[in-house]
């Protein structure tokens, strides 16, 4: 009730397929036979695996001999559900708060993390989910994907740009005085310096270059 059969009934054909959605549980099948003397068992409410689902009407003519089967292969598809029901960072908020329906975006981490922990929930028990766990991170831009395959094989795709700061430096470029030499000369390695001054010098004019 509420489907149409393939192909469309034909009282000399016996087999039909139908196929429903995850979210039917069950059917009901209406027969009708074209002699009222005729019996029929079969029909009625089934319920619905997921998977394919035999479902047999026999028909008994008035001489308690003739009978006839009409068999319907109902697919109960598996579920097209491939949302995430949550998705984190260990340690750092993701940006914007996760919604199963937003499926981009954005963290920053310091340097100092080479690598992060990422925990992914599928909505639907039996999706399947990849690219979650720990991942490594470069300097810079690092675009991670968490795939989710539903049980009817529709896939969602979630990214999170993860962006590792380059390190933070005390070193200098450069110093230097003004009309004198250091010594030794300038290495950003070294922390310690001479300069020689005539006794009138007071002041001296230093230049940084970070």
């Amino acid at each position: 009730e509420g489907y149409q059969i393939t192909p469309n009934f034909n009282k000399g054909r016996y087999e039909y397929t139908l196929e429903v959605e995850n979210e039917i549980e069950s059917i009901e099948v209406e027969a009708t036979t074209e002699e009222t003397t005729t019996t029929k068992e079969g029909d009625g409410v089934h319920n619905l695996l997921k998977g394919e689902n035999e479902i047999t009407v026999r028909t008994l003519a008035e001489d308690g001999i003739t009978t006839k089967e009409y068999t319907i292969t109902v697919t109960r598809l598996g579920s097209r559900n491939a949302n995430l029901s949550s998705l984190s960072v260990e340690g750092y908020e993701i940006s914007p708060e996760f919604n199963k329906n937003t499926t981009s975006y954005t963290l920053s981490v310091p340097y100092e993390e080479e690598s992060v922990e990422i925990v992914a929930e599928v909505e639907e028990e039996n999706a399947l989910v990849s690219g979650d766990g720990e991942v490594s991170l470069n300097i810079g831009t690092n675009e991670k994907k968490i795939v989710v395959t539903s049980e009817n094989g529709d896939i969602k795709t979630y990214t999170i740009e993860i962006t590792r700061e380059n390190p933070v430096t005390s070193k200098l470029k450069n110093i230097s005085v003004r009309n004198y030499s250091l010594d030794p000369v300038f290495e950003s390695e070294d922390t310690n310096y001479i300069v020689v001054v005539d006794n009138e010098i007071e002041s001296l004019e230093i230049e940084i270059e970070k």
